[in-house]
């Protein structure tokens, strides 16, 4: 897909980031695969800040699913913020390929009952 880009979390040489893109461009978040996922605030703020610099469409870029599980919920949580479904990569090890998944989060507009 033209112009699309693929965001990871952190940057680290143990990502494959060869088998990413065939989907977009590696773009990295964090530079620092060593930045503590218990400064909350300071992950949270730096998360958001890139994907707005960077120009992130969760329509057209993909989220990679791959570094640390804390980061990437996160990351995830930041990304679907902005819409209600995200695009995917998820790496399988077995064929070293990314597999495209899509990540919804059902919005209730619906009003309560009163």
């Amino acid at each position: 897909m033209a112009n699309a880009k693929v965001f990871f979390v952190t940057r680290s040489l143990r990502f494959n980031t060869k088998a990413s893109e065939k989907f977009g461009t590696a773009t990295f978040l964090m530079e620092d695969d060593s930045i503590s996922p218990f400064q909350t605030d300071r992950v949270m703020h730096t998360i958001d800040e890139r994907l707005t610099h960077e120009g992130f469409d969760a329509e057209r870029d993909f989220v990679a699913l791959t570094g640390s599980h804390v980061l990437v919920a996160m990351f995830l949580a930041s990304a679907i913020s902005r819409q209600s479904s995200v695009r995917a990569l998820l790496f399988d090890a077995r064929s070293s390929r990314y597999q495209e998944r899509i990540i919804s989060i059902a919005r209730d507009t619906a009003k309560p009952a009163v």
